[in-house]
């Protein structure tokens, strides 16, 4: 049985890929009219990559079917030059393949020549993976919303691509991500957002998108959220706890939060290296893990205690999902607990380890550090920003401006 090989045409790509046959030392050569970027083309398995940005499964779909066609076709040479109807040369051979193979190709045989979604994502991600400018932590994020839409594209059938994600798919994903993931607005809102930045990008590279993306139906409105922060009495008590060891690190984890601001990423990998002095003052300084933005902060006395009992180290990591159960037991055990919390839950249920960073900041707003210094250290670009992030009311925010002198002066009684 003849082998049978497809090789790329030199030149420029895209390459026209030909099917390849040897027969008594004359190699035959068929024209598949597929062109392909020979980026994409693995020459050991002669087909295109798995991971190329293209649809390489309707391209090796057709290739396989060509080999098949081809062997087939030879074996029915075999038998027409055995009994006489073809002449017994590499020309009637020749002519005799190129009648059978000829009606494969052209309309028989398209395939999307244009960049594939999936793919697409797939290249997009790992180029910014390689970039210093991107924070491991968005990869990650990106990668969680390529697996919802591939979750999603699989289990409704919907074989997504550029032209598909009309408002159609976007009803259906939303619908998809409330109900089926129970998810809550916000996440859809964050997802939804991401896969916008992929389309926006494949436009920008002049790729043909659905412009459906663009509309109001396509995307989700967020929720306020409300969250609670803890003042500094209350983080007080909850640094005098009296704890066994396992739940006394979680609280300790929890105060080096609540008293640098630093995300959990960044204040569960604090090490003595991170603790420096400038202008006779000890500060942590440290790379933040989402932005990659250098912070300094001022050491505050619990964060220092907390740091000389454990070797100059911050408290041993554990997970977000751990730390968040176990900060729910310990809320459990102060005086606070019972105060009201969100959504008629008491305020111990609604501790999670970003109420460490909202402490900081809403604590040190209202002890009169400018916002523009907190936001320093926070990562908030606009003010604006950052009076949505702090957890203070209308009424707290009034009770704190009516100390400016401005609401002490008495004004002239005109007559």
């Amino acid at each position: 049985m003849p082998n049978v090989k497809f090789n790329l045409k030199s030149g420029n790509n895209p390459k026209l890929i030909f099917l390849i046959m040897r027969l008594h030392g004359h190699k035959y050569r068929f024209s598949t009219t597929l062109k392909i970027d020979d980026r994409f083309w693995n020459s050991k398995t002669c087909r295109v990559k798995k991971q190329a940005s293209v649809d390489h499964n309707g391209y090796n779909n057709v290739l396989n079917l060509l080999e098949a066609e081809a062997l087939k076709a030879h074996r029915a040479y075999l038998v027409a030059r055995g009994s006489g109807e073809v002449e017994p040369t590499f020309q009637g051979f020749k002519s005799f393949m190129n009648s059978r193979l000829l009606p494969f190709v052209g309309k028989s045989f398209e395939v999307n020549h244009s960049i594939e979604f999936f793919g697409y994502v797939e290249s997009f991600i790992e180029k910014r993976a390689l970039l210093p400018t991107f924070a491991p932590g968005t990869i990650v994020v990106y990668n969680t919303v390529l697996r919802h839409l591939k979750e999603f594209d699989k289990q409704w059938q919907r074989s997504i691509s550029f032209e598909s994600l009309d408002l159609d798919f976007a009803s259906d994903f939303q619908n998809y991500l409330f109900n089926e993931k129970e998810f809550k607005p916000n996440y859809v809102n964050k997802i939804i957002q991401q896969l916008r930045n992929f389309l926006n990008a494949a436009a920008e590279e002049g790729i043909e998108v659905n412009r459906a993306y663009k509309s109001r139906r396509f995307q989700v409105s967020k929720e306020e959220v409300k969250n609670i922060f803890l003042t500094v009495d209350e983080l007080n008590e909850l640094y005098h706890l009296n704890l066994p060891p396992g739940l006394s690190n979680t609280r300790d984890l929890f105060i080096v939060g609540a008293f640098t601001g630093l995300r959990f990423s960044d204040f569960t990998k604090i090490k003595s290296k991170n603790i420096t002095t400038f202008e006779g003052v000890e500060v942590i300084k440290i790379d933040t893990t989402k932005t990659g933005t250098q912070v300094s902060i001022p050491i505050h006395p619990f964060v220092k205690a907390i740091f000389e009992a454990n070797d100059g180290k911050a408290p041993y990591p554990i997970s977000n999902q751990k730390m968040n159960e176990f900060l729910k037991d310990i809320a459990a055990k102060c005086k606070w607990a019972k105060l009201p919390g969100i959504k008629n839950k008491f305020k111990y249920q609604d501790v999670s380890t970003h109420t460490a960073r909202r402490s900081f900041a809403t604590n040190a707003y209202l002890s009169g550090v400018p916002p523009i210094s907190i936001m320093k250290i926070t990562g908030h670009k606009t003010e604006k920003q950052f009076m949505k992030y702090i957890a203070i009311s209308s009424d707290v925010n009034a009770k704190i401006i009516s100390d400016h002198q401005f609401f002490k002066e008495h004004l002239k009684a005109i007559r």
